[in-house]
């Protein structure tokens, strides 16, 4: 039996060599397993996604409401799982699929959602599928790895335990008064935080279109047409006569008005007449 069959028909979820067959799997694909082996395949109507903008936390459940209801989400941080090894998505997966699974049958606990019936399918799972599903999953290495942005406080706090006066951010937002704690650090510290590190910026790239120099020096060619020279002779027939001559040759010559019949090709006899002078009157004095 090869190692992808016995790991196909083993109930270890985290089986060390998972992670040389599949490194990185697909949580599409990985969801509906899930959902039928454990959840009874209640969570056909969750929603899942990757999110590119999470550094804080790997993985959230929650639910919004729309025309039809409500709607339950699991987005999972792309930038934070995608540095760690496949364990770590499996049981992240699974502990917001045990989230969905007490939304979808109204189970509502305190404790951040990781009440007692939150346990209690956590435990089960770990213990049929070898996994350490926990009650937090907060990878700290990588959410600092992401935090770029530096500030740090010219007041008394900079000097106090446990930040210093530091605050780490993946965005750039400097602290302000929509942090919670703003108010409280105004009336012990008073101080301003001043920026001391930020990443490096992005270079632009150059448009080689728009840029003839990079793009290897060529240039496009001149396809305006100059126009031709008047004849030295001074006759404009002349110039129609000419070769190449961006002119065009006079039409036939057509014959002046005149208000007599002509004949007509189809047999019959057109008249065509002047239209009637109008005799002005003189106005009476």
């Amino acid at each position: 039996m090869g190692s992808s069959d016995y790991l196909n028909s083993t109930q270890n979820l985290v089986h060390p060599e998972w992670e040389i067959v599949e490194p990185t799997p697909n949580i599409h694909v990985l969801f509906p397993r899930f959902d039928k082996k454990f959840f009874q395949g209640k969570l056909t109507c969750v929603q899942l996604e990757w999110s590119k903008r999470m550094y804080s936390c790997a993985g959230i459940c929650y639910q919004k409401r729309n025309r039809f209801g409500m709607s339950c989400i699991i987005r999972l941080s792309e930038p934070l799982l995608k540095l760690r090894p496949r364990k770590d998505l499996v049981e992240t997966l699974l502990h917001e699929m045990i989230h969905a699974y007490c939304f979808v049958l109204g189970i509502r606990e305190g404790n951040g959602g990781h009440g007692p019936h939150f346990k209690k399918i956590m435990n089960g799972i770990n213990k049929i599928a070898g996994t350490n599903i926990s009650v937090y999953h907060s990878f700290h290495d990588e959410v600092n790895l992401y935090k770029t942005h530096w500030w740090k406080c010219n007041g008394v706090c900079r000097n106090r335990p446990p930040h210093f006066g530091t605050v780490k951010r993946s965005a750039n937002r400097k602290p302000g008064p929509y942090d919670r704690w703003w108010t409280q650090h105004q009336q012990d510290c008073g101080g301003e935080f001043i920026k001391i590190k930020e990443p490096s910026p992005k270079r632009k790239k150059a448009n080689k279109e728009n840029d003839p120099q990079k793009a290897g020096g060529k240039k496009k060619a001149d396809t305006t047409r100059t126009p031709k020279k008047w004849p030295a002779g001074g006759n404009i027939s002349d110039y129609f006569s000419q070769p190449g001559s961006v002119g065009k040759s006079p039409g036939p010559f057509k014959k002046p008005y005149t208000g007599m019949a002509v004949a007509n090709p189809g047999g019959r006899t057109v008249v065509v007449r002047k239209p009637p002078t109008t005799a002005t009157t003189p106005k009476p004095v």
